[in-house]
């Protein structure tokens, strides 16, 4: 098991521009040094392709943030569509999503094969193979799945070289299919398929959101890619309630169209019941409810996270951990002022941070980086703004209540 690990959720634009804070802020504590994994999941997966291949290429984690605000401002469904490229999702065997991945490439990933991937920090690129309903695995090494080749001795399947570019394993983690067209990988490129694909002759993938929209289950509890301590960036879809419209109708057409907002809105609420489902059981398996059995760590910096909530969700036994080990902690009832006050008697300072919070607007603020779409249109720099600083207060709010990984940092790495 490796040290440190860094999920990154789907979200689409929204989801690239909360995580640029996410990653900012924790460039600045200098933390993005002792970063074994990076695991992302569609949108996630479109940052951290872009990521991963500018670190590749040399270029610094704060200039690629700086340079990815105008790609995010322009978005990527125009330049996708303004391009004489575009013409060929009407050939046999392309789709949008094929434009999509181009788009990526010619954007951010330089059309670069995976084999381009920095070996440190390792990325992970998940994807949903619809064939079998399992995970697919893009990585430097290639393309892993269950049922594709015999389960090594360490008990991970194997890695196949598979002659596509990082964009392509990005749009395929990022192919909701609401409105992008799965990918396929031809069965000539992998190892022979076993049950209960072997008759197979193609694995068909699609948003690695449809399984979990975390990417946080291979730091888990792979045994390839899992990590002791894990940092999540959580920039899905916040739980709010839903009416149909006339206008949901109207944006189909043809007889989809009687179903279509429905249809729409059913993968959302299957999305969020499987997202708070992954996130009891990462709080658990971490142990961030439970005493810790094992010397595990978990941060999770949440799009629908407000100042209070923070505060509450830190567990009895971090603030018996603030505390000294004594009992007289306040309760997990206990409300945020009284949890603030506890955290200043003991030490953990939050008053700079708290300041942060108020000056991004607050719950105000939060609940507007909440109605942002999670498409791949472009944002607006204000929203850009919202979303980052969004991000990077929770970051900061972590080191201080939960320690920074600096005996992490500190060690030697290969």
């Amino acid at each position: 098991m490796q040290e440190l690990g860094l999920a990154l959720s789907g979200g689409g634009s929204r989801a690239i521009a909360f995580h640029r804070g996410t990653v900012r802020a924790l460039n600045e504590l200098g933390l993005v040094e002792a970063l074994d994994v990076v695991s992302t999941v569609s949108g996630g997966s479109v940052f951290g392709a872009a990521w991963m291949c500018a670190l590749a290429a040399g270029e610094n984690t704060v200039t690629f943030l700086d340079r990815l605000q105008p790609v995010l401002t322009r978005g990527f469904i125009w330049p996708a569509l303004l391009s004489l490229r575009a013409l060929q999702i009407f050939l046999p065997h392309r789709n949008r999503t094929h434009r999509l991945a181009e788009t990526f490439d010619e954007l951010l990933t330089g059309g670069h094969p995976l084999a381009y991937l920095p070996v440190r920090p390792q990325l992970c690129l998940n994807a949903t193979v619809l064939n079998h309903g399992a995970v697919g695995r893009f990585s430097r090494n290639g393309f892993s799945c269950q049922s594709v080749g015999t389960r090594l001795e360490g008990g991970s399947y194997p890695e196949n070289p598979v002659p596509v570019t990082v964009g392509f394993a990005a749009a395929a983690s990022a192919a909701f299919p609401f409105g992008l067209p799965p990918l396929t990988l031809p069965a000539r490129y992998l190892e022979a398929f076993e049950d209960p694909i072997r008759d197979h002759h193609q694995l068909v993938l699609t948003d690695g959101g449809v399984l979990e929209n975390l990417g946080v289950q291979l730091l888990l509890r792979s045994r390839r890619f899992g990590t002791r301590n894990i940092i999540v960036s959580d920039a899905g879809t916040a739980e709010v309630a839903w009416r149909p419209t006339v206008w949901g109708r109207a944006k189909s057409f043809g007889a989809f169209a009687l179903s279509a907002d429905t249809l729409s809105q059913l993968l959302a609420v299957m999305n969020d019941k499987q997202n708070k489902s992954m996130r009891e059981i990462v709080m658990h398996e971490v142990g961030s409810l439970d005493p810790p059995e094992a010397d595990r760590s978990l941060w999770f910096v949440r799009i629908d996270q407000t100042w209070n909530r923070f505060l509450q969700g830190i567990p009895l036994h971090q603030r018996r951990l603030i505390a000294g080990g004594k009992d007289m902690t306040p309760p997990v009832s206990a409300g945020a002022e009284e949890v603030s006050k506890f955290l200043g008697k003991h030490g953990v300072e939050l008053s700079q941070i708290s300041q942060r919070y108020r000056a991004m607007g607050g719950d105000d603020a939060v609940a507007r980086a909440n109605a942002i779409r999670t498409q791949f249109t472009g944002l607006h720099a204000d929203t850009l703004a919202l979303l980052e600083r969004h991000a990077a207060w929770q970051v900061h709010a972590c080191h201080a209540v939960y320690g920074g990984f600096e005996h992490i940092a500190a060690k030697p790495k290969a």
